[in-house]
């Protein structure tokens, strides 16, 4: 909670974006709607990377979490597979 309010997040919006990546994470799991589970995550990450880059803050990490969960996803449903490679 801290960190977020650090990066300039009201401190009231910090839970409800916690459960917004709850939701996005559950459709990731579920194999049926885990390619709009990865679309939602890659989007809440590019945030991520866009408020880190703003506050001066390192952003490798959700870049790397992000090709991570791509490549988690090729290997997981072959047409990813097919549309990535």
């Amino acid at each position: 909670m801290e960190g977020s309010v650090q990066l300039g997040w009201p401190e009231e919006l910090v839970q409800t974006i916690g459960i917004l990546l709850t939701v996005f994470t559950i459709l990731y799991m579920i194999p049926r709607t885990a390619v709009i589970g990865a679309i939602l995550i890659s989007a809440y990450l590019g945030g991520a990377v866009s408020i880190m880059m703003r506050s001066g803050t390192p952003y490798f990490f959700p870049i790397v979490l992000c090709v991570l969960l791509w490549a988690g996803l090729a290997l997981r449903v072959p047409r990813v597979r097919q549309v990535l490679f």
